[in-house]
């Protein structure tokens, strides 16, 4: 992990926390998100990775 990376110990709360922040925050009229996660898979897997992504976000209602 880089220096400047930070690590949620408890994810648990950081779930708790954005369950709550984007309930209250997708009140607003205009309301824009954005996070930065890398990772790395083989590429035989992506169609599938992205597939469960996607349904995750759905499920959520963050999809498009």
């Amino acid at each position: 992990m880089p220096a400047d990376a930070r690590h949620a110990g408890d994810a648990g709360a950081v779930n708790r926390l954005g369950t709550r922040l984007i309930a209250r925050l997708r009140t607003g009229e205009s309301v824009q998100i954005s996070a930065d996660i890398r990772v790395v898979f083989p590429a035989s897997a992506a169609d599938s990775v992205i597939a469960g992504l996607r349904q995750t976000l759905d499920e959520l209602g963050l999809g498009e």
